[in-house]
């Protein structure tokens, strides 16, 4: 499951049961529309953290991602210059085995 998923069913959750509370509870009209008001204020904090730790795990996993393609890639130069330099020691071999006869 995406963690945007995740974060939507959760949001939508913990509004459905605020809701629910509130509108449940033996209060005043005002008092009723204060708390929702404060529950959706609550609400907006927990999205704005959940979107910050996203925000964070992105970051993360974009940093690992860009050191292990760097990784590869210095790999693969590596081993393309040492087949490069192998082939020019044989062709070098070669080449003097064919000068000597």
């Amino acid at each position: 499951m995406s963690l945007t998923k995740i974060i939507i069913a959760a949001t939508s959750g913990l509004a459905a049961g605020v809701v629910i509370g509130l509108l449940a509870a033996p209060q005043s009209g005002a008092e009723t529309r204060q708390q929702i008001a404060d529950g959706v204020e609550d609400l907006k904090k927990k999205i704005v953290d959940l979107k910050d730790q996203a925000m964070g795990k992105a970051k993360e996993y974009g940093e690992e991602a860009m050191t292990e393609a760097e990784n590869l890639k210095n790999n693969a130069k590596e081993k393309a210059q040492n087949f490069i330099d192998r082939a020019k020691s044989q062709n070098h071999a070669i080449t003097s085995d064919l000068a000597s006869n």
